[in-house]
């Protein structure tokens, strides 16, 4: 069974397994977080009845600390699982936001260009790496409260080592172990060590050809954490090893990630060290660091954790840590956020290499019952968090009861809160603040309706224009074509005209012929005529093809839509072959002979006469019908030429129009694609509040 309770806003609700409970159930009466009381408890335990089962709170953590406070541990048959209602809605937020971006890419409103750019820019906004630096003088036992981080012995910390490299841990919770990289001093990689070991880590922290190494593993605390966390751990502005390492100290300090966030600085102070010049130079920095940040997260990213509180005596516990909140605050440093913490213990604790059989474990056990024993060892509860820590779960196990008091664990619940309370809604609203600034970057916001109204009004004024344009067009193509017309009628009339002429002249002929025949001519002269018909049918149909090849010329010219030539030739060979059938029908009557030297003459002036229309026709295509088709032709292309340019730079103003007015379309379409994306762009205020 899963008991599900809900605050919103100060306001719970309860239900089971997504049910509502009845309205009669003891639980209503813990309507509010103030209202939470072991009373709450009872009845929940009577509602699981001794059997397994998970409660879920959603809401606040500050509900959720109330809820939890009086957590029994006798409860041990009820897994509680809290969900962040702020992270949640957060999450929410992001991914919205993400889609939303998406369907900005999807748009045409940005070159491809201008799409990788903004995805790059997008991708280091939302970049969840988050940064804890470590910093401490030598021998302050920095590198053994990594190790109680990590919860195994990995980085150097016996009394002769010290930290000589600057090692990132960067937490990976599918790797099975560490993996180490080893890099120079250009960030090249030099070698790569797998499951990697405390040996291997301290042979890497001895090589001098080894400028940082890069670690990569499960870091236990960070589970929790929406960010990848890494931790640094960074030499000493003192060690010896590396005389560089001081002007790094500043920028571990002071130095944003890329993805905007200034680190987490944890640093640790010894016990017995609190007030040395030691520590003066490096708390200078901080203090400067802290003022410069006035919002009250600044405070909180800066941890002093006092190190070694296990060896100060009991008596003189609280004594060491007023000295060092007051030695802090004489630094200049508010409100500090003080934890003390004993990382051996915590490390031994979590460590999984102590046999119960070893002797080892006799001295933790002393250590676990001393820690447990003596109040003022109660480190959890002696640490000053300015109220933003988590709430921490009582323990019946003599182990995790010591864990808890020797304070890493409010060492770590410190980190998670400060991410999750300032880290998380700082990226939001980087990413809130780029989206906003990729949009005024396609359009001034300030001025995107009125751009909407203006690019409105110009292309309706630009799509009027066209429509002028293209009737004006219109115009010029039907004047063009109407002269066209004309042109071909005038021709069209002269061809009819020549068509007649021949009519006339080819009946000329054959009247005339007769003149000279007799019906009783004999066959010789009747062949003669004949053939001089023949003859005379040739020309005419020749020079028909001539004419209709220079009708074609001019057609193929000017697009005209060429007259029936056949029609002139078919026309006069018809008319010519009237003649020559009756030529070749005459008939033959010896009696009525005339005499051969009066025919021969007669046969010789047809001839004469055919050779004559031969002549004239020729000369009629030649000076007078063609001459007057190529004037035409000149004329008819001049005209046309100064039509054409019209129409050509009518058909330009044509074209500039819609190039104007379909970049006119585009622009209001990205404005319109740019006003909607703003408006159904998600509201970081209102999925933060809802």
């Amino acid at each position: 069974m899963r008991l599900e309770i809900k605050e919103v806003n100060g306001v719970v609700t309860f239900s089971i397994d997504g049910e509502g409970l009845s309205a009669d159930a003891a639980l209503w009466s813990y309507d509010t977080p103030n209202k939470f009381s072991d009373e709450m408890w009872q009845d929940i335990h009577n509602l699981f009845n001794g059997e397994t089962g998970e409660i879920q709170f959603e809401g606040s953590q500050e509900a959720f600390n109330q809820f939890s406070r009086q957590f029994p541990s006798n409860l041990t048959n009820l897994n509680i699982k809290f969900i962040d209602s702020k992270t949640e809605q957060s999450l929410r937020y992001e991914t919205e936001l993400k889609q939303w971006f998406d369907q900005l890419l999807a748009t045409d409103v940005l070159t491809e260009q201008q799409k990788e750019n903004a995805k790059a820019r997008f991708k280091e906004a939302a970049n969840n790496v988050f940064v804890v630096n470590v910093l401490a003088r030598v021998s302050a036992g920095k590198s053994t409260l990594i190790n109680a981080l990590l919860g195994q012995k990995l980085m150097p910390s016996n009394n002769n080592a010290e930290t000589a490299k600057i090692t990132q841990i960067i937490d990976n919770d599918s790797t099975d172990g560490f993996t180490a990289i080893a890099l120079d001093d250009n960030h090249n990689q030099m070698y790569r060590v797998d499951h990697l070991s405390p040996q291997k880590m301290d042979e890497l922290n001895d090589d001098n050809n080894v400028a940082s190494v890069q670690l990569t593993g499960d870091i236990p605390f960070a589970k929790s954490i929406d960010y990848a966390l890494e931790l640094v751990d960074t030499p000493g502005p003192d060690n010896v090893m590396n005389k560089d390492h001081h002007l790094q100290f500043d920028k571990l300090i002071t130095r944003q990630n890329k993805n905007g966030f200034k680190p987490v600085v944890i640093y640790v102070i010894p016990a017995d060290g609190i007030g040395t010049d030691s520590t003066d130079d490096l708390l200078n920095v901080i203090t400067k660091e802290s003022r410069a940040d006035y919002q009250e997260s600044a405070r909180n990213r800066f941890v002093f954790v006092i190190s070694k509180m296990d060896t100060v005596k009991p008596k003189n516990v609280i004594e060491t840590l007023d000295n060092a909140k007051e030695y802090l605050m004489k630094k200049g440093i508010e409100q500090p956020v003080v934890i003390p913490v004993s990382a051996e213990l915590a490390l031994n604790i979590r460590r999984n290499d102590i046999s119960e059989d070893d002797d080892e474990y006799e001295e933790l056990e002393f250590k676990v019952h001393k820690q447990n024993k003596h109040a003022e060892f109660h480190f959890d509860e002696l640490a000053m968090t300015n109220g933003v820590s988590e709430s921490e779960p009582t323990y019946d196990d003599d182990m995790l009861k010591a864990l808890q008091h020797s304070g890493i664990v409010t060492l770590e619940s410190q980190i998670r809160t400060y991410i999750n309370e300032f880290a998380a809604p700082a990226r939001l609203s980087r990413l809130d603040s780029l989206t906003d600034h990729i949009l005024s970057e396609m359009v001034d916001p300030t001025k995107l309706v009125g751009s909407m109204t203006t690019v409105q009004t110009e292309l309706n004024q630009v799509q009027q224009d066209f429509e002028d344009a293209k009737e004006n067009l219109d115009d010029e193509t039907k004047v063009l074509q109407e002269k066209r017309l004309a042109d071909f009628k005038n021709v069209k009339e002269e061809i009819q005209q020549l068509v007649a002429d021949s009519k006339s002249q080819v009946s000329l002929v054959i009247s005339e012929s007769f003149k000279y025949f007799h019906p009783t001519t004999n066959a010789q002269r009747s062949r003669k005529l004949t053939e001089i018909n023949h003859k005379l049918l040739g020309v005419i149909i020749q020079s028909a093809r001539d004419l209709e090849v220079e009708l074609k010329k001019i057609g193929e010219a000017h697009n005209f839509i060429l007259p029936d030539v056949d029609e002139i030739t078919e026309t006069t060979k018809a008319l010519l072959q009237q003649g020559l059938n009756q030529s070749s029908n005459l008939t033959m009557v010896e009696d009525e002979a005339v005499d051969d030297d009066n025919a021969q003459k007669t046969i010789a002036a047809i001839t004469s006469y055919c050779a004559a229309f031969e002549d004239d026709f020729t000369s009629l295509l030649q000076t007078n019908l063609l001459r007057r088709l190529k004037q035409t032709k000149h004329n008819l292309a001049e005209q046309i030429q100064e039509l054409t340019d019209t129409q050509r730079q009518q058909q330009g103003v044509v074209d500039g129009l819609v190039q104007k007015r379909d970049s006119l379309v585009t622009q209001l379409k990205k404005l319109k694609i740019v006003n909607n994306l703003r408006d159904s762009k998600p509201s970081l205020k209102e999925s933060v509040e809802a």
